[in-house]
């Protein structure tokens, strides 16, 4: 059964890279939360199934601290390598929760660390909002969760854009905040952290990553032809100046979406995704509750004989 959940978690962390859509207008923000869920509930399935797996050693060891253990019979009757494989189990699981723990940690200091001081660039209020434009060459655009949060550009994104197309790059990262995509980020890089080693894992977290972009972009322009055509007129700019092949090609796709988007459509996408993420997690509970009451029964049961 704990092999059971290792499987399904991985699987659930590299399906996304598996079930890619073929078009653009198949609904950003259903794919960014289909993302999310299958890579939190792999996340989850994969880590409870290796402490599942191992718990029989902390089981054992309690039967020397004095309390109840559980039995040498029951540790030696344990499935796919009994004593070996458990112990090797709970390692693999203490090591995925030090990785997630560093992961977590390293976040909040680079969001500390991103935070400009009010004595460094050009500072001004905009809403709720401190934009911040910095003295570097290089193309910026960047949302800092602070309070107030911070919406920190560059001077060279400030030279390569015209008035009304920075504008639309604002909205863009406004629309992060309020979409709290810090969150979906968080979760992309722990994941990351943890099995971006794997190389469909990896594809896994880019495909949420871009989502995101799709979606503030949509929500930046409410479907407005004005603030739509501003957005693509920047992104084109952008697309121009990025050296990169993958960039130029990650920018020429938000394009292509933002001409191709059906707002209809992406709120239907959106309905049946809350669905089946609602029925996935009850489904992926009950599994894991299921496991570990077998796991434990099973245990006592052999003790017991």
């Amino acid at each position: 059964m704990s092999l059971a959940l290792i499987i399904t978690g991985l699987v659930l962390l590299a399906l996304p890279s598996w079930w890619q859509p073929r078009r653009f207008d198949t609904g950003a923000i259903r794919r960014a939360r289909e993302c999310r869920a299958s890579l939190g509930l792999g996340l989850i399935l994969t880590l409870g199934g290796f402490l599942l797996w191992g718990a029989p050693i902390v089981l054992h060891l309690a039967d020397g601290w004095g309390l109840p253990g559980l039995c040498d019979d029951a540790i030696h009757q344990l499935p796919l390598g009994g004593l070996e494989f458990a112990l090797i189990a709970i390692v693999a699981g203490g090591v995925i929760l030090v990785r997630l723990t560093g992961a977590l940690t390293r976040s909040a200091l680079r969001s500390r660390e991103a935070w400009v001081d009010p004595f460094i660039g050009k500072h001004r209020d905009l809403s709720e909002f401190d934009v911040v434009v910095i003295p570097s060459s290089q193309l910026v655009a960047v949302g800092v969760p602070s309070s107030p949060p911070q919406i920190v550009i560059s001077e060279g994104l400030v030279s390569v854009l015209g008035p009304s197309e920075l504008h639309a790059v604002l909205r863009h990262e406004i629309a992060h905040h309020r979409l709290r995509h810090r969150n979906y980020l968080l979760l992309a890089a722990s994941v990351d952290h943890v099995f971006g080693w794997l190389p469909p894992v990896r594809s896994s977290t880019a495909i949420l990553r871009r989502a995101l972009e799709e979606w503030a972009d949509l929500a930046s322009t409410r479907r407005s032809p004005a603030r739509v055509a501003c957005l693509r007129s920047a992104l084109a700019r952008l697309a121009d100046v990025h050296v990169t092949t993958a960039a130029r090609r990650d920018i020429e796709r938000r394009i292509a979406m933002l001409e191709n988007a059906d707002p209809r459509r992406e709120a239907r996408s959106t309905r049946t995704a809350g669905l089946v993420m609602g029925f996935g997690g009850a489904a992926a509970a009950a599994s894991l509750l299921i496991a570990m009451s077998y796991e434990v029964f099973a245990a006592v049961g052999r003790c017991a004989t």
